[in-house]
């Protein structure tokens, strides 16, 4: 009994994503994980100053995509190993809800207003 369902074959083209869909992260660039994105070396900066400056570029990541309460972004690859402590962070701190699907998170309303005020900050 047919479902309704089309399924794909090897040649098909893939389906068009709705608008709700999840969006994907992009790769960094060649830019080690450790490295300071600011063009200073990596080991003038303390640890907390690293975490920290991983942590906002985590939320910049968001604000790039215009995410807000409740969409998902996904991570894959070096972005989600490049975030797993911080992703895991602002976790703790209730800012991300890690989501059923690998690699996803969304902001919390309590994210989402830390963001606004890093963007502002900016």
């Amino acid at each position: 009994m047919a479902t309704g369902r089309r399924t794909r074959s090897k040649g098909d083209l893939p389906l068009k994503a709705s608008p709700n869909s999840a969006k994907m992260a992009p790769r960094k660039s060649a830019e080690k994980p450790g490295a300071a994105s600011s063009g200073g070396s990596s080991g003038s900066l303390s640890g907390d100053d690293r975490k920290q400056r991983v942590e906002r570029e985590l939320l910049q990541t968001f604000r790039r995509f215009l995410m807000s309460p409740g969409q998902m972004l996904c991570f894959a690859g070096p972005d989600l190993a490049h975030y797993r402590d911080a992703l895991a962070r602002l976790t703790d701190r209730g800012l991300l809800v890690a989501e059923s699907f690998p690699g996803g998170y969304s902001l919390t309303h309590a994210g989402f207003n830390v963001m606004r005020v890093e963007e502002a900050a900016s």
